[in-house]
């Protein structure tokens, strides 16, 4: 199956994630707005594994947003147009 969703995550700000590999693209909704926005990525197999392994570690700092914005800021998804 090449589409994951991931919905109740640990965030105050992300609904939910979906990765879909064989398109490489995430889908992000925000838990301000209903709306979904689409991103690009490289490599969507590699940012799933990163994205899990943020959130393997029972680490109460982590933070499904930052680490959203973080893959954003370097440039790991990129916002596709409506």
């Amino acid at each position: 199956m090449t589409v994951q969703n991931y919905q109740n995550l640990p965030s105050s700000a992300v609904e939910s994630v979906t990765i879909d590999s064989e398109a490489n693209t995430v889908v992000i909704q925000y838990k301000s707005s209903q709306k979904n926005y689409t991103y690009s990525t490289e490599d969507a197999d590699d940012f799933q594994s990163q994205f899990l392994a943020e959130f393997d570690v029972e680490n109460e700092e982590t933070s499904v947003g930052r680490f959203i914005n973080q893959s954003v800021t370097n440039g790991t998804l990129t916002l596709l147009a409506d």
